[in-house]
């Protein structure tokens, strides 16, 4: 090939690429990425596989960050009066049950700390059960305990409410093995089960990062419709598996997935309950107000609420806990802070009422 004949071929090559360049930003620019996909994550793994010499992989990650762009960007073009008219709409304040004077916003992470075994479960519980009485879905991840021991607890409270029966945990287990002993209980369960599944979603899992729960979130709002989820519980954050990029430490781990978190929140049209562990040696410090520090072994977590609570529970002489929980709001953007207690059915976990402090 003649040497001007190879310089025509090269210019040509460059014009098509140069082409192809500006097709594929113009394809970026009205597409945007899907919100149940990490992105960084793919990128950075795109990224490893690369330096490794895998190009097998690194054409596969590639392939699946092509199909990761899917979704059409749609431009607002309401005006800013319209958009906070909107807002308001979509963004009224939910107020707490059993008569507090607290409320809960749409579009809020609402973080509950407790050490093992004072409640936090058991509080969040009642949120879903008294969201189910309003005829408002929720959703409950939960990332401790498996699918039916949480709808076990949930029909204890139905029982409770509707029919003043303070059933066992194993009565209810006993009617599902022998419905006939208990033909009366399992019938009243099944009723139970079935009015509960149509306004109250569980989901158990383990391994799961902000992205699943995220795509989760987005399938069950289709699955609803036009009706509102109210409230979404995870139980709990320390059990939410981080990104690859989110830190080496544990508190960086918990930080990144709390931040995470909220991003994603702030963006739904629900009220987020995040349940988070406290650590034993801060809660048995003697004769201390709970405050945002009892966070602080966890991280910072509590910077990025929009309410933070922390529970609390005595002992009796004997060593068990007393049917009062304390409900300490140390943080509330949207509000004032101070102290609640809650008294609580003992054999059932079924909130009755607020006591007085």
């Amino acid at each position: 090939m003649k040497e001007n004949d190879k310089i025509k071929s090269i210019q040509q090559d460059i014009e098509e690429l140069t082409k192809k360049k500006a097709e594929l930003i113009q394809e970026i620019k009205e597409r945007e990425f899907s919100s149940d996909i990490n992105i960084d994550d793919m990128i950075l793994r795109f990224r490893e596989a690369k330096s490794k010499g895998d190009i097998a992989e690194a054409n596969r990650i590639l392939g699946n960050l092509n199909d990761a762009v899917k979704i059409t960007v749609k431009t607002d073009n309401r005006s800013l009066p319209e958009q906070i008219t909107d807002y308001a709409k979509s963004s009224s304040p939910i107020k707490y049950p059993w008569d507090m004077d607290l409320y809960m916003k749409n579009g809020g992470s609402h973080i509950f700390g407790a050490r093992p075994g004072v409640g936090k479960t058991t509080i969040a519980l009642n949120f879903i059960y008294q969201s189910f009485k309003r005829n408002q879905p929720s959703i409950f991840y939960s990332f401790e305990q498996v699918e039916p021991d949480i709808w076990i607890r949930l029909i204890q409270f139905y029982l409770y409410d509707k029919h003043n029966k303070q059933t066992k945990y194993n009565d209810i287990l006993q009617s599902f093995r022998r419905n006939q002993e208990f033909g009366e209980l399992h019938k009243q369960v099944s009723i139970a089960l079935e009015e509960m599944k149509e306004q109250i979603v569980v989901i158990d899992s383990t391994g799961w990062t902000v992205q699943d729960i995220s795509a989760s979130y987005e399938h069950q709002k289709n699955n609803f419709g036009a009706r509102r989820i109210q409230y979404v519980v995870v139980d709990y954050i320390q059990r939410v598996r981080p990104s690859r990029n989110s830190g080496s430490t544990k508190l960086e781990k918990i930080e990144g997935i709390v931040m995470d978190l909220t991003s994603k929140v702030k963006r739904t049209n629900s009220a987020w309950i995040i349940l988070s562990q406290l650590t034993r040696q801060r809660n048995d410090i003697k004769n201390q107000l709970p405050d945002s520090s009892w966070f602080k072994e966890t991280g910072t977590i509590e910077e990025d609420a929009t309410q933070a609570i922390i529970l609390t529970r005595e002992k009796d002489t004997n060593g068990s806990y007393t049917p009062t929980i304390g409900m300490h709001v140390v943080k509330n953007r949207y509000g004032t802070i101070g102290e609640y207690n809650l008294r609580m059915n003992m054999p059932t976990g079924y909130i009755e009422r607020q006591d007085d402090i």
